[in-house]
């Protein structure tokens, strides 16, 4: 009986887990640049039950794990705003931010201003060049961004956004911030759309009926947890001596 509970539960977790990612993405439908998550699940063999030499002789115990499979890559829609420092990336490619603990980071969220430093942000992190350095404008100018993705101050070249491509599968570390599972960001050659960003990818119908099945299934799974309780109650009390 305690494998069943345990598996029971693993798998109420798992959905639990699945049901708050759809939770976000419901939440971030308007988050430009933000990125959804595609979830599958599997089993595997307990690591304690592994290294138990006594529980080699039963069945290895099993469990439910989440598997996060890929940030989704698509492009969300171009969203226009006309302003001179948003950007949209070329399909496909990425700009890049420094975090305040100097982590780099991708993204796709363009929304650029200028901070009380002089350097060019998106959010609180600091956009970086193509020389992965963050860029500064000259205090008291008017930046502006053309479709090359060069910042000008004034008449003066500040920098230029360094775009990227990313790698094999992708990582969530913010609602539109990624980082490479695997290898290393490819610096390439791309274009910039000015007074537009790329909105959010997540599909509001699609992660509705997804949070439903979700929810069958995470109650489908406590059922379970509940019928094993049942189960084992009635064993015990089978099992009780009578006087």
């Amino acid at each position: 009986m305690p494998r069943l509970h345990y598996i029971a539960m693993s798998g109420a977790t798992a959905r639990l887990r699945e049901l708050d990612e759809l939770a976000d993405d419901l939440a971030n439908q308007a988050t430009p640049g933000y990125r959804a998550v595609t979830y599958a699940f599997s089993t595997a063999i307990d690591e304690e039950i592994l290294g138990n030499k006594q529980a080699e002789k039963d069945a290895p115990m099993r469990q439910v794990l989440p598997v996060e499979t890929s940030v989704v890559r698509q492009d969300g829609p171009a969203v226009r705003t006309g302003r001179p420092l948003d950007v949209r990336p070329t399909e496909g490619t990425w700009l890049s931010v420094q975090q305040a603990d100097g982590t780099v980071t991708y993204t796709r969220d363009g929304r650029m201003q200028v901070g009380v430093d002089g350097f060019l942000r998106v959010g609180h992190n600091k956009v970086l060049g193509v020389n992965a350095e963050p860029i500064a404008v000259d205090p008291g100018t008017v930046p502006f961004i053309d479709e090359r993705g060069r910042v000008f101050a004034g008449e003066r070249e500040s920098g230029r956004l360094g775009l990227f491509q990313l790698p094999g599968e992708l990582q969530r570390v913010g609602p539109a911030q990624v980082l490479p599972r695997k290898g290393q960001a490819v610096t390439v050659d791309g274009t910039v759309t000015v007074g537009a960003i790329d909105g959010s990818n997540a599909n509001g119908l699609d992660s509705t009926i997804s949070m439903i099945s979700a929810q069958r299934s995470y109650e489908q799974s406590l059922q379970a947890l509940q019928t094993v309780q049942k189960l084992d109650d009635k064993a015990n009390e089978i099992g009780r001596p009578r006087g």
